[in-house]
């Protein structure tokens, strides 16, 4: 269940890390999108991976091993356990979204982020990027 002000707490946290320059374990796109959840929310969606890495190996250790443990085929189905989908081109404020990564620059196949209203927040190398 959302917090009254859910949307003023999901500014102020996404101000407070506009600036924030990409760390794995620390804030990286599961780390964000986590955070606006407990921001939102009070609970996080994947509070057993924060901190648990400190690098793109140990990420995809840590990822190779909750695929392992859970039975999970991907993080995907993981995350949809533990979140409600809703299946739209268009997602509302606040939810947690997921896109495709880049091959020939990620650990994980998908990346992490937040709708921020009419825009999508991802973790930047140096600050949050958004795409309308």
């Amino acid at each position: 269940m959302k917090f009254h002000d859910w949307d003023i707490r999901l500014a102020n946290y996404a101000a407070s890390v506009l600036y924030k320059p990409f760390t794995w374990g620390e804030h990286d796109c599961v780390t964000f999108a986590n955070n606006a959840a407990i921001a939102q929310t009070g609970v996080g969606f994947a509070d057993e991976f924060i901190g648990k890495h400190t690098s793109a190996r140990g990420a995809l250790v840590a990822y190779k091993r909750f695929l392992k443990v859970s039975g999970y085929k991907d993080l995907i189905e993981g995350f949809d356990d533990r979140l409600h989908r809703i299946k739209t081109n268009f997602p509302p404020r606040g939810a947690i979204i997921a896109s495709p990564a880049k091959k020939d620059d990620s650990v994980m196949p998908w990346v992490f982020g937040v709708c921020l209203g009419r825009d999508l927040a991802f973790v930047g190398e140096d600050k949050l990027v958004y795409y309308p």
